[in-house]
């Protein structure tokens, strides 16, 4: 964790595709300058960043992209990826889903076109949202369950896994969405449940009470 020095996380005035990297940030009690622009600022600023996407990553002047992938480089560092790479697998396969789940939550709610914004498509689509979401959260309670649903997903330690857990199930699902995806998640996921409440009542408090976390944001 020392060897983390100026570091830097840029991304917008939201939660977001930040909300983990920041989670683990804070957690590992590493200081960083967190730039935040608003949307309508971003076309002035876009040309300066790789592939023209946020959030990005500096450390120590080096320049990282793709949160994913530097979400997993500060995972380890932290030594948050398991204990060998059956576990780093497990790992990396729950950070996927949230490609999947990304994919029909800005359909609904960040439509690119005027067809997804009529009444009925939008039904239709939410619909399918929360539908798609239940299936991706029963296989990962289905996992969970078979891990031996120990205090954190994969045991008795910690991982990237539960950041996961806690920014996605826990404050998306149980907070900002929660009268969409609430009682659905609950219902066929209550392992993942428990454990999302615990990771935001104890362990990630302090990450929620900070201004890090923005209220009322996704």
């Amino acid at each position: 964790v020392d060897t983390l020095k100026n570091v830097k996380l840029t991304y917008f005035n939201a939660n977001g595709a930040a909300s983990v990297p920041r989670m683990l940030l804070h957690y590992n009690k590493v200081p960083f300058t967190n730039v935040t622009y608003k949307f309508e600022e971003w076309p002035e600023h876009k040309s300066k960043y790789e592939f023209g996407f946020l959030p990005s990553l500096e450390v120590d002047g080096k320049t990282y992209s793709q949160s994913v992938a530097f979400t997993l480089y500060l995972a380890k560092k932290f030594g948050l990826v398991g204990k060998d790479i059956e576990e780093e697998y497990k790992i990396t396969s729950v950070l996927n889903v949230q490609q999947d789940i990304s994919s029909v939550i800005y359909k609904v709610f960040f439509p690119s076109n005027e067809n997804d914004k009529l009444p009925e498509v939008l039904k239709k689509n939410t619909e399918a949202m929360v539908a798609k979401v239940e299936v991706l959260v029963k296989a990962l309670e289905a996992r969970y369950t078979s891990y031996g649903s120990k205090k954190y997903y994969l045991g008795d330690n910690i991982t990237l896994a539960d950041f996961w857990v806690a920014s996605t199930i826990g404050l998306l699902f149980f907070q900002k969405a929660k009268d969409l995806f609430e009682a659905t998640v609950r219902k066929a996921a209550p392992g993942l449940s428990k454990l999302a409440d615990r990771l935001i009542a104890e362990d990630l408090k302090s990450y929620i009470e900070s201004d890090l976390f923005i209220k009322g944001s996704f």
